[in-house]
């Protein structure tokens, strides 16, 4: 499936990247359980942060545009915790680079002239 202009065409920051991959979507699936958020939804990774598991997904169906999930990779599948993985949703592309990316990439340089 094809992702929107404004997903595949987003700004990357370290410590975030451009990631298609269905690793992470087979991933997802497995992870989520009955009551989670994701479950039973479309989800196609486009994104990573590379410093921890956190992944980006589209979400052509909802409930929001974008979400934030950072993968347990947990033995234990699907998450006997509804609130896992931790999940956090956008509404949009812009809304998700003001409110995540951004805010992790100047903790990530601050992180670096600190060294």
């Amino acid at each position: 499936m094809n992702v929107p202009r404004e997903v595949a065409e987003i700004p990357w920051r370290e410590p975030w990247a451009g990631i298609p991959s269905p690793q992470f979507e087979e991933r997802l699936a497995r992870e989520v359980g009955k009551k989670h958020v994701l479950y039973g939804r479309q989800a196609i990774a486009v994104g990573r942060r590379y410093d921890n598991d956190d992944v980006l997904f589209y979400l052509p169906d909802g409930p929001a545009m974008l979400a934030v999930v950072h993968l347990t990779w947990s033995t234990q599948t699907p998450e006997p915790d509804a609130r896992l993985p931790w999940t956090d949703l956008y509404q949009s592309v812009p809304e998700w680079i003001d409110q995540r990316m951004m805010p992790d990439a100047e903790e990530r340089e601050r992180g670096s002239a600190d060294s």
